[in-house]
């Protein structure tokens, strides 16, 4: 997935994006994918209990809603 690790440092970035071809996040399907992500990951973390991953979630969802209204 790209994601996480894959995206925090523009070198791992970069070499991600070259083994799937193409930068897959500039297809649709991949932006309708994140919402449904997003929320998975802040109502799981929130139903065990972990804020800090809760966090991560909800920052995720605020992202891919952004993202949602630019058509990208």
């Amino acid at each position: 997935m790209l994601r996480g690790r894959a995206l925090s440092h523009p070198v791992t970035e970069t070499l991600s994006v070259a083994g799937y071809g193409s930068d897959p996040r500039a297809c649709r399907q991949w932006q309708q994918q994140l919402v449904p992500e997003a929320i998975g990951t802040a109502v799981w973390a929130h139903q065990v209990g972990d804020a800090d991953f809760e966090a991560q979630g909800r920052r995720m969802i605020a992202r891919a809603l952004a993202k949602e209204g630019t058509d990208a």
